[in-house]
């Protein structure tokens, strides 16, 4: 599977960060990684929450099914449904993703149903599928 998946994706996954005083280098999280995964050249704009949530807004529309490589998922929560973590659609129900900014947490594939038991803890949570316009 992993020749399938863009070079990005391919050169990051089961790999840890390397730790970095560059700021932006903080803010490489599940968004950045999700808005980059086709991405040649990584865009840092990204490390920014709140330019992520706008790029999925201005970039992608809403989709309900027949899910393809690169759709993404926004993971959301209450009634504002605040998107708190991203992971890009692989095939199935596998997804790649970074779980957080530290240099502890690796980009890599997890099961959706993994994914919703390591956020349980958050109330209620939502899915919105999106696809690149």
């Amino acid at each position: 599977m992993v020749h399938l998946i863009p070079p990005f994706a391919r050169r990051r996954l089961y790999t840890y960060p390397t730790p970095s005083t560059d700021p932006k280098a903080a803010g490489r999280d599940c968004h950045w990684t999700s808005l980059n995964f086709f991405s040649v050249d990584p865009n840092d704009d990204f490390t920014v929450t709140e330019a992520a949530v706008r790029a999925f807004e201005r970039d992608y529309y809403t989709i309900q099914s027949e899910f393809r490589l690169g759709d993404i998922i926004l993971f959301t929560e209450g009634p504002t449904n605040k998107c708190f973590h991203s992971a890009v659609y692989i095939a199935d129900d596998i997804l790649f993703t970074k779980n957080g900014p530290r240099a502890s947490n690796p980009w890599m594939l997890m099961r959706l149903e993994h994914m919703r038991d390591y956020y349980l803890g958050r109330s209620p949570v939502k899915l919105r599928y999106l696809r690149h316009r």
